[in-house]
């Protein structure tokens, strides 16, 4: 039913589903580099469209509104909210033989403030991605990681130091900004993650006031400077600063000497092991197979009497969180 190269799709249908090399067609699921590449013809939400022309990506892209069916050959497809990034889609695959097929891509299942909040549906086969996939990740509620976050910057302005967080530039970065800017601070942003917020608030995303770092400015008092993690070069020039990365591998005790931060807080844009099984349980497919990750997922489905294989090789190396 399920076919594995480079990407997945349904067999005997044209549509592969976050294909990693150039296919006639495939859906996208989201924005991100390690899920977008050139195709003949790509499928993906309206506002993810809009990324991945800031993106470069060029070519034929055909964007369909969340729950707007469409016709594909070998069945019909709808796309709805996984809750990852603003934009990111789930696709239901109406296949002709009668059966339900929906792949989750990336997915997190409570809510934030700058992503459309996840949907879940009942299906025959579910093919959902796994990056925390292990009972030891279940991240801290999220009122407590908030209060880690606030800590880390009001911690920073007690000892005089700036506080400067890595944060993936779309998604991480702008869901960082909001959370800082309702508690009165100031988000000073690489330009990266500028650019991108001014997307967000073009396409209705309210993210509140922000600046953009400028090299050799000082920095005010009362802002936070968030940097993406492939400018540590510049981020190195700012003086007298403490440093977090945004990512649920803070969970991992030594992360943050492997990325050579300060600190790391737990603030995810994936669903943590908890939230993967509840998604799977209310979805009630008939047959799981999970992505990314671990095979323990689906290891531990099948204890409990359900149908699941781990797929290896559907998808190139590099995928998961981005710190």
């Amino acid at each position: 039913m399920i076919e594995v190269s480079d990407g997945i799709r349904v067999k005997g249908m044209k549509l592969w589903l976050d294909a990693r090399r150039r296919k006639q067609v495939s859906f996208i699921s989201h924005a991100h580099a390690d899920h977008i590449r050139s195709h003949g013809e790509i499928i993906a939400s309206e506002r993810t469209v809009r990324f991945l022309r800031h993106r470069g990506i060029r070519g034929t892209i055909t964007p369909l509104a969340f729950h707007q069916p469409m016709e594909v050959e070998g069945g019909r497809i709808t796309l709805f909210p996984s809750g990852h990034i603003l934009g990111a889609a789930q696709i239901m695959i109406d296949t002709e033989s009668g059966e339900k097929v929906v792949y989750t891509g990336d997915l997190r299942v409570v809510g934030g403030e700058t992503a459309e909040r996840v949907q879940i549906k009942k299906c025959d086969i579910l093919i959902i991605e796994a990056t925390y996939g292990d009972p030891r990740y279940v991240f801290p509620d999220r009122d407590e990681v908030v209060a880690q976050f606030i800590s880390f910057v009001e911690g920073c302005f007690d000892r005089d130091l700036a506080p400067l967080l890595f944060a993936y530039p779309l998604g991480k970065a702008q869901e960082a900004m909001k959370i800082l800017f309702r508690r009165g601070y100031i988000p000073l942003v690489h330009h990266s993650i500028a650019e991108i917020a001014a997307l967000y608030e073009d396409l209705g995303v309210d993210l509140g006031g922000y600046m953009t770092f400028c090299p050799g400015e000082k920095c005010l008092p009362g802002s936070v400077l968030i940097f993406p993690p492939g400018a540590r070069g510049e981020a190195a020039a700012v003086t007298k600063k403490r440093t977090a990365v945004l990512t649920g591998w803070a969970l991992d005790k030594d992360i943050k000497y492997r990325l050579g931060v300060d600190e790391a807080i737990p603030l995810s844009d994936h669903a943590d092991y908890t939230e993967l099984v509840g998604y799977i349980l209310v979805s009630q497919p008939k047959k799981v197979y999970t992505t990314h990750g671990s095979p323990k997922l689906a290891s531990i489905l099948r204890s409990r009497g359900i149908e699941a294989l781990h797929l290896e090789g559907a998808f190139v190396k590099g995928g998961g969180e981005h710190f």
